[in-house]
């Protein structure tokens, strides 16, 4: 979920315009024609949803950083599609489920409280949420090596030990961040935010390119992905530098654990969902199964990265501005999801059309056994693109706990679906159950958003209807080809 900004910010003197008549300005150039009219339809399609220059000029950052991580994070996967066997891949998949499955048990949205919160940019504030997020890194990782014995038995593959240990340091790293990071978001300051972030990522996947072509084995990924973690939490320091103090605030405690308690179990709810199906391919089928479905997996799934780290960070911020204004609310989701959904919908029938030599041209041709699942997983994907355009009211509103009850329906109707469909369909089973189980979450949050802001269902759905109508056609004229 993409803004882009071309060009200043509005001020209140009359903008400057380059004139063939007036001997002291040059006529302009094809490239400053083009900048200059996209600019003005970019302003044009923000004002629409209600989104300032601001909000522009931060998805223009939030795009390039966005864009040029997941780029590169395509070009790494593809090399070491073609570099590391599929079995190893699939090592790599359960040591990352891992991973997120230990974190979400204690994720606790330091970064949504600060957003939220009134103080998010006061020092006693943010000292409070960062020792709140460290202690958490640090007595998660003492856990996580506590129980990794257990999970190897599960997975009975043993092998997987050393490298989860390594992997594992990335939860201390994480929760070490400058908490005045997650303030440059609230201040909407989104060029920090990028730089620290993706400028991060993508020294972190550099290193693991290079250290693929070197190793050629399952360690160049897991070392790549702790220097991502190093390098994210030192830029975190030097751009938004942050000193923490023994001194805790006891009004912030109380004010962060009010919002945490809200965030509980969403986390784990969420993560249970996306990685659910990856657990039941790791333990129905063969690690080289896990590692082919796993990319398939990632490909179609690098809309929803893209998505999540530009326009929900965009739309957060937003609607934060006006959180007590229902109609406002109500309009401007509607507005922002006629905008997204002609963007991505259409997008995703292309891909889902083009399923088996997208995966052949990007992974290698082993990967095009793949293609009937990722093909459901991108429809899945644009589903969960168009409900990630909603929750953000939720916390925007300081109310995460209502986005507990749609998640917590989505995993159940997963878990219900997932183990008789993947008995039926095989791996394409699994991907049935993540389109159902999209569907539902959508389903439940809109009947929320109708209930507590008042969003007219009519009107968001004719709204909704020209991206889907487009995407439908592609559908059909893509099966009708074939």
């Amino acid at each position: 979920m993409v803004i882009l900004r071309l060009g200043a910010y509005r001020t209140g003197r009359p903008r400057q315009r380059f004139s063939i008549d007036h001997p002291a300005q040059p006529e302009p150039s094809l490239l400053a024609s083009v900048i200059t009219k996209v600019s003005d339809s970019v302003r044009s399609i923000l004002g629409k949803v209600g989104l300032s220059s601001r909000f522009a000029g931060g998805g223009a950052w939030l795009g390039a950083g966005n864009a040029s991580e997941h780029g590169l994070r395509l070009v790494r996967n593809m090399l070491v599609a073609r570099l590391i066997a599929p079995e190893s891949l699939g090592q790599m998949a359960i040591i990352f489920v891992l991973s997120g499955l230990f974190e979400s048990f204690t994720q606790i949205g330091i970064r949504e409280a600060i957003i939220h919160s009134p103080r998010g940019t006061e020092s006693s504030y943010l000292n409070s949420a960062w020792w709140i997020a460290f202690i958490r890194g640090v007595g998660l990782y003492i856990v996580a090596i506590l129980l990794l014995p257990f999970a190897v038995q599960f997975f009975e593959d043993p092998e997987i030990l050393g490298l989860a240990r390594l992997v594992f340091l990335s939860m201390i790293l994480n929760g070490a961040m400058s908490p005045r990071a997650y303030a440059a978001l609230k201040e909407m300051k989104f060029r920090r935010w990028v730089i620290l972030n993706h400028g991060g990522a993508l020294i972190g996947v550099l290193c693991t390119i290079v250290l693929a072509f070197v190793m050629k084995n399952v360690w160049a990924l897991a070392i790549g992905f702790v220097i991502e973690a190093v390098c994210r939490c030192v830029l975190s320091f030097f751009l938004c530098p942050f000193v923490p103090r023994f001194a805790i605030e006891r009004e912030g405690m109380k004010s962060l654990f009010r919002f945490m308690r809200g965030m509980f179990g969403l986390p784990i709810i969420v993560f249970l969902y996306n990685n659910l199906d990856v657990i039941f391919v790791g333990k129905m089928f063969s690690k080289a199964d896990l590692g082919l479905y796993k990319f398939a997996v990632n490909l179609a799934v690098a809309p929803t990265l893209l998505y999540s780290g530009i326009v929900s960070t965009l739309l957060l911020s937003s609607f934060a501005e006006i959180q007590d204004d229902n109609e406002r609310l109500a309009q401007r989701v509607t507005r922002a999801a006629r905008l997204l959904t002609i963007f991505i919908f259409p997008i995703m029938a292309l891909l889902a059309a083009g399923a088996g030599p997208i995966l052949s041209l990007v992974y290698g041709e082993k990967f095009a056994a793949m293609a009937i699942p990722y093909a459901i997983l991108c429809a899945s994907v644009a589903l969960s693109l168009l409900g990630l355009g909603l929750n953000p009211i939720f916390f925007a509103m300081g109310r995460p706990e209502l986005d507990r009850i749609g998640s917590i329906i989505r995993l159940v109707v997963l878990s219900i679906l997932i183990f008789p469909l993947m008995e039926r369909f095989g791996l394409a089973g699994a991907a049935l159950a993540a389109l159902c189980a999209a569907l539902s979450w959508v389903g439940v949050n809109l009947y929320r958003l109708n209930l507590l802001i008042g969003l007219h269902l009519g009107r968001f759905f004719m709204a909704i209807a020209p991206g889907l109508g487009i995407a439908v056609v592609i559908g059909a004229f893509a099966i009708a080809l074939k």
